[in-house]
């Protein structure tokens, strides 16, 4: 287990396939950002939501979600 993974457990951990229902995003959504994220720029790196596995299960955070949208608004798109 990463220090990614022991953070989350810290945090407000959901299923990605339940999301809470203040969650604007859908299973797909969530997954495409776990598993291939969003290319910012030709040449960089994807950023990636934050994410662990359980039994095949996907779980990520409120937490993970939020620092996903800082990273992802933050001019490099």
């Amino acid at each position: 287990m990463d220090c990614n993974e022991n953070r989350l457990l810290s945090e407000t951990i959901f299923m990605i396939c339940s999301p809470p229902p203040h969650i604007p995003a859908s299973y797909w959504q969530l997954y495409r950002w776990c598993t291939r994220g969003i290319v910012p720029k030709r040449g960089q790196p994807p950023i990636k939501l934050e994410h662990f596995k359980v039994g095949g299960r996907i779980f990520t955070s409120i937490e993970a979600l939020n620092r996903f949208f800082v990273a992802t608004n933050s001019g490099g798109l």
